[in-house]
């Protein structure tokens, strides 16, 4: 645009100040005047606003001859010396011709709060515009602050008769040739991004500090939704005109464009303009792919977007939470970001920003649930849209600017049987990670891997057979830019990572003078090799060896019990039947001798050629209310295997137990591991367990 043009020219010294502002107000309507350089084919009628505040903001220091060169572009349109009255004289069929209306009409929209004008007295005109700001302003009245009424006479009667808030409809084709090119928004540069916006607020007495009024120039060729979506901008602005009208440019467009938004909301209508500045056009980017750029850029068109923070705001919470905003942002300067920081601190909340736009399941919380049925599905940009292939590593890359995130996508290939996350950034100062990973077709709850060192997964198991892993990395942090030099790696390997696949099973029964009942307990999973190489027992000092390999379980176990207990007195006589199932696995915890609850599979090397097996599966459920046995303890179905360090079939069964009395060995080679053995076998009491292993990784090292 004309703006950046001349923006670019003054910081490049080729320009003074002044001349920058003048250019800008002839760049409105590419008036004659403004050098060529400095022309476009786009029109951003919205770019007065902010050329106002600033004339406003510096009017002490400007020469006089400036200031009587911006004067028709500073006052109401209604004002003889206006811009809009005196016109822009251009040559027209090889003549001179000034267009421009000198007599303006008005219409009370909102009795005793808005009033329209019109050039002219086009009574039709008056009427409907009357009735969209009528509208409008109903449903604008619990969202957002009003504008402060204005200073009645100011600068006399004739021009502004009383102190309501005043909109402006002209015809901006009148002054603009830019405007009747843009009729079809197809044509290169005229898309939404490129017009801009149809509209601008200016302010206006009273003044007190940096508050004041507002009145509003509106085009009049806009009708339908996007005059009411327009009208809802401009009047937002004039409501932060109320706590500061020289704030930063981004916090004023984008908490417009919320309102907006809002608006249409309560008035049942969809918002399509405000998701045009997610989604974007083919000619134009829209916010969801900038999302690794500062929400608070001031850069272009990007703060119209930057609504969407202020959904989430308000979905966090409510309405009001946009107004105590601006509330906190009252001082003189702009506080913008450090305002809306000190309501809703970003380093709370900006990360689960980040996460929510992500914009589809399983984000728990979306846009498009309650709060919006309409809200569009569109998603960010990624950065990384990659598939992970055995012996790859990919680097995350993560180098973030200020309130900024970043997306990326691995698809896991089916060959690839193991995949190794190792995260150098936990626990930096502004960074977070999310990851979302999909299992089995089926996406998990989205984890945080922030402060997470590194994750393992093996695709030989059934909760870790992922498919797809999506990481969100975000900066929270509204001064430092996040370049850490190290990146996170996701790395991607053919080997199985599962060593034993199968089930173990165990059978308990009784039958005493006190009752009867059984309980079973059965495992299914995988058991792993264990990454602590000096997990006990196979340290030295607790076997006296340390070529021993354990291993962990990754599965469920299923129970069942069933009691009927009869004495020995009569009134102690109950009957319970329950069961369920218990995820088992996980870490080992620190400085513990076993798996958590005992859980371990053992294989130790034997002379001559081969490995002994042994281990223990105890588990935990709640005590049973109705038991009946030989053993006050027998509150609990049975641990799911239990074959002893030392069984051999020298050593003597007694009661029955073969699991001792019996060698449980493999060859190296071997890819099975299966057994039944019996604990104990009375005629009251029996415990007996089964189990069938194969083996899906490697031999045993």
């Amino acid at each position: 645009t004309s703006e950046t043009l001349i923006a670019a020219a003054l910081a490049g010294g080729a320009i003074t100040y002044e001349q920058s502002l003048l250019y800008r107000a002839l760049a409105l309507f590419d008036s004659p005047g403004l050098p060529a350089e400095y022309r476009s084919a786009t029109a951003d009628i919205g770019a007065g606003t902010e050329l106002a505040i600033e004339i406003d903001a510096h009017e002490g220091e400007l020469s006089a001859d400036v200031l009587a060169k911006l004067a028709p572009y500073r006052v109401r349109p209604s004002d003889p010396t206006s811009i809009f009255n005196t016109g822009i004289t251009r040559p027209v069929a090889g003549a001179l011709l000034a267009l421009g209306p000198t007599e303006w009409a008005s219409q009370i929209a909102v009795p005793g709060e808005a009033r329209v004008w019109v050039p002219g007295d086009a009574q039709a005109d008056l009427q409907r515009h009357a009735a969209d700001v009528a509208k409008v302003w109903a449903a604008y009245e619990d969202v957002f602050t009003k504008p402060d009424p204005d200073q009645a006479a100011d600068p006399n009667a004739t021009v502004n008769p009383d102190a309501l808030v005043d909109f402006y409809f002209v015809d901006v084709r009148a002054l603009d040739p830019r405007a009747p090119a843009c009729v079809d928004p197809s044509i290169e540069g005229c898309s939404l991004y490129a017009t801009g916006a149809a509209g601008m607020a200016r302010p206006t007495s009273p003044r007190r500090a940096n508050a004041s009024s507002a009145y509003f120039v509106v085009d009049a060729a806009s009708g339908g939704d996007e005059a009411l979506f327009q009208l809802a901008h401009e009047i937002a602005h004039g409501g932060e005109f109320h706590y500061d009208s020289g704030e930063a440019t981004w916090f004023f467009e984008a908490t417009a464009n919320w309102v907006a938004y809002r608006v249409f909301q309560k008035l049942g209508l969809v918002p399509n303009s405000a998701y045009q500045w997610l989604r974007g056009t083919s000619r134009a980017t829209g916010f969801f792919d900038r999302l690794d750029q500062p929400l608070d850029t001031e850069r272009g068109f990007d703060a119209y977007g930057a609504w969407l923070y202020f959904q989430f705001a308000r979905m966090q919470r409510g309405d009001a939470v946009v107004a105590s905003m601006w509330q906190a942002a009252r001082g003189i300067g702009a506080q913008g970001t450090t305002a809306i920081d000190s309501v809703l601190p970003f380093k709370d909340n900006f990360a689960e920003f980040a996460l929510r736009n992500w914009n589809k399941e399983p984000v728990p919380t979306r846009y498009r649930s309650a709060p919006d049925s309409t809200f569009p599905n569109i998603q960010p940009r990624l950065a990384a849209d990659e598939t992970l292939h055995p012996a790859e590593t990919h680097a995350v890359t993560v180098q973030l600017p200020t309130l900024a995130a970043t997306y990326h996508s691995y698809v896991i290939d089916p060959k690839t049987r193991r995949i190794e996350f190792e995260n150098p950034l936990a626990g930096r100062p502004g960074f977070h990670l999310w990851a979302i990973r999909n299992v089995k077709e089926t996406w998990q709850e989205p984890e945080d891997w922030t402060n997470v060192e590194s994750k393992k997964f093996c695709r030989d198991v059934a909760t870790e057979d992922v498919g797809q892993i999506v990481l969100i990395a975000s900066n929270d942090s509204l001064t430092q830019r996040f370049d850490p030099g190290e990146t996170p790696t996701i790395k991607g390997s053919a080997s199985g990572c599962g060593d034993w696949r199968g089930t173990m099973t165990a059978t308990h029964s009784w039958n005493t003078t006190f009752g009867s009942g059984s309980a079973t307990s059965t495992f299914d999973g995988v058991w792993t090799e264990a990454e602590d190489k000096l997990l006990q027992p196979c340290q030295a000092e607790y076997l006296g060896k340390d070529a021993c390999v354990v291993y962990i379980p990754d599965g469920t176990v299923t129970w069942t019990w069933h009691s009927k207990k009869t004495g020995p007195n009569p009134e102690e006589a109950c009957e319970e039947t329950n069961g369920g199932a218990v995820p088992i696995g996980g870490p080992v915890a620190p400085g513990a001798i076993f798996h958590q609850d005992s859980q371990m599979l053992v294989l130790e090397p034997v002379a001559p050629d081969g490995f002994a097996y042994w281990g223990l599966g105890t588990f935990k459920t709640p005590d049973a209310t109705c038991w009946a046995s030989v053993e006050s303890n027998a509150k609990n179905p049975p641990q799911f295997f239990d074959v002893y360090q030392g069984s051999s079939a020298s050593n003597s069964a007694g009661d029955g137990n073969t699991c001792w009395a019996s060698t449980w060995e493999i060859d190296p080679a071997g890819t099975t591991i299966k057994g039944s053995c019996v604990q104990y076998d009375y005629d009251y009491n029996s415990l007996s367990f089964e189990w069938s292993l194969t083996r899906i990784g490697p031999p045993p090292g």
